[in-house]
């Protein structure tokens, strides 16, 4: 047939055979594929195998904070590899073709006749033990995104978890979201925006942490400020200008300067902030606030610099406030989807890409905030603080937690945490019961700690394939997921908050949620609290970053700067991107990124 289909003399296979039959198990491989034995870390092996074991012990001790977890297992690869990345295949085929050069090179230029590649299997025997628990057999693809240790932890993990899950599938739900990142752009995209206003008298403050891809967060930063600007016309600012603003389809804010965040080491993050207006309200009638953006060039006097008097808030119906805010990211998701159903075709990407917004919009002494996700607004106050019936509980619960901090004694002027938006993540028992109680035909509408196996947030900005069939359909088959129905999985339903300011009340953490898988909220308002009362003159948003990045070198048993020169991309497997933005009610702003 070769003359007809020429092609078929470029087809070929890997072939991984494994046959077990009581406690023997046989293994023959051609290629790159792998037989994975997972086992006990102390077994006992023959001296061939002794030096391996000893090797992958010791990668296991650095491995989750630096010890060998209760009952984890160890990887022993049954096969030998046929690839060019085994120097002793490529030392064999150069050694069988002395004469050509070019044995191992991108193309083929055939020298003599001996051949290049052989069907010549590689084989083992093994015999079980108690201490042999499972196999994973796979084709190499498994392995660009995890190495055999990670694999069998994944797995090893997944069963303790959800005895009747099924584990092979968790392991390519698992690729697919490191596969992500790689095809579509950095996966969590996060992008900051900071208005300090002196027009409108009001301190604006957008987190959008995006995941899939940058599109999201990018179309949340060039247009949700401008939407918010437009609906609050008429409630806390009055201006002709915004009563048609956007209406030509400009979605850029006037004098809107975009730059880098150059202190946070992270490629491509872009902060904007409007430089021309960096003046806010203050927290009472009595009492005004000058800003100062620590992140720009403050030597120097400039118009910049200014004091303004804060709006009385009795004046303002805070309920209309957040209904606006509401209604200004409604909009700007109808605009976005709108706009990128007209290209899905093209870029069926898109129907995966979205993001978590967290806004907090401070004038006067009223803080109003509006969450999709499970970012973060975390206020420190004084913890002797009285307020009202309904956060007393949260309050004694923090102010206990804090009591047994720092060797179970309470510093002199500390402060406890009052996180003022709700989360939206599989981690929140409610919101699993709000989606399964949507999907009641769907078993699988919570699977794997995801929403559909696939993302761990419960609302969110974008991500179309989660809302209706049709964006689902635009994608790839790989990427697809079982759609039961038609109702929406997640919704960019925001959590609502106004909360009035008072004396007792010390700076502001806003954050993605990257900062909280290395710290409570206890402990961020700790960190700041010390920091600045040790450096005045610091920066304790990027404080925080330092003392995430520690904390993550320290979790995977490596030195500081080695974590910091591994590639940004790569080092999400140690980390999120993280956003922090600090607020003193002082009056000074810190941002930093990573």
């Amino acid at each position: 047939m070769v003359e007809e289909n020429p092609e078929l003399a470029l087809m070929g296979s890997c072939v991984l055979v494994t046959l077990m039959k009581g406690e023997d198990v046989y293994v023959m491989n051609v290629g790159d594929s792998r037989a994975v034995l997972a086992r006990k870390p102390n077994v006992v092996v023959g001296s061939k195998r002794q030096k391996e074991l000893e090797r992958i012990k010791e990668v296991r001790e650095m491995f989750m904070n630096g010890s060998i977890m209760r009952n984890s297992l160890v990887p022993l690869q049954l096969n030998k590899e046929n690839s060019t990345r085994i120097e002793e295949e490529v030392r064999r085929i150069k050694k069988e073709h002395p004469e050509d050069d070019g044995a191992i090179e991108n193309r083929i230029d055939y020298i003599g006749t001996s051949p290049y590649i052989t069907c010549s299997p590689s084989l083992c025997h093994h015999k079980l033990t108690s201490r042999d628990k499972f196999l994973i057999l796979s084709s190499d693809g498994l392995y660009e995104y995890f190495s055999n240790q990670e694999a069998i932890f994944e797995v090893e993990s997944f069963i303790s978890a959800f005895p009747e899950g099924d584990p092979a599938q968790h392991l390519i739900q698992e690729v697919l979201l490191r596969v992500l990142p790689t095809n579509m752009g950095k996966a969590g995209e996060d992008r900051v925006h900071v208005v300090v206003s002196e027009e409108n008298g009001w301190v604006f403050v957008g987190i959008y942490d995006g995941f899939s891809g940058p599109d999201a967060p990018d179309y949340l930063l060039n247009n949700l400020y401008t939407a918010v600007q437009k609906e609050l016309n008429g409630l806390l600012c009055n201006d002709e200008k915004l009563r048609t603003l956007g209406e030509n389809g400009d979605t850029q804010i006037g004098k809107r300067s975009d730059k880098e965040d150059s202190d946070s080491g992270k490629e491509n993050f872009p902060v904007t902030t409007n430089i021309d207006a960096v003046a806010s309200g203050a927290r009472n009638q009595e009492k005004s606030v000058k800003w100062r953006c620590e992140w720009e060039n403050n030597d120097t006097k400039s118009d910049n610099d200014c004091d303004q008097k804060g709006s009385n808030s009795t004046t303002t119906d805070h309920g209309d406030v957040l209904k606006a805010l509401v209604q200004a990211l409604r909009k700007t998701e109808e605009s976005y989807l709108e706009l990128a159903d007209t290209m899905v075709e093209e870029n069926p990407e898109l129907a995966l890409m979205g993001s978590c917004v967290l806004v907090t919009l401070m004038k006067g002494e009223d803080v109003y905030v509006m969450n999709v996700g499970d970012s973060r607004a975390v206020l420190a106050r004084k913890s002797n603080v009285v307020v009202g019936s309904r956060r007393q509980k949260e309050l004694e619960r923090t102010k206990e937690v804090r009591e047994m901090f720092m060797n179970g004694s309470i510093m002199r002027n500390s402060l406890v945490p009052l996180q003022l938006n709700k989360e939206h993540s599989t981690r929140i028992e409610e919101e699993v019961r709000r989606i399964k109680k949507e999907h009641p035909e769907d078993d699988g509408a919570i699977e794997n700690d995801r929403v559909k196996g696939y993302l761990k947030v419960t609302r969110a900005f974008g991500a179309g394939f989660l809302k209706q069939p049709k964006w689902n359909d635009a994608l790839l088959e790989m990427f697809r997921i079982d759609y039961i129905g038609t109702s929406p999985y997640i919704t960019c339903s925001p959590s609502l908050c106004h909360h009035k300011l008072t004396s007792h009340d010390k700076f502001l953490i806003l954050s993605s949620d990257g900062l909280y898988e290395y710290f409570s909220n206890q402990e961020a308002i700790f960190e700041v609290e010390s920091f600045i009362s040790a450096f005045p003159e610091g920066d304790p948003a990027q404080h925080l970053i330092q003392e995430v990045l520690l904390r993550a070198a320290n979790k995977y048993g490596m030195d500081f700067h080695e974590l910091l020169e591994i590639p940004q991309g790569d080092r999400r497997r140690y980390h999120d991107d993280i956003s922090v933005i600090v607020i003193s009610l002082e009056g000074r702003i810190w941002r930093s990124s990573m």
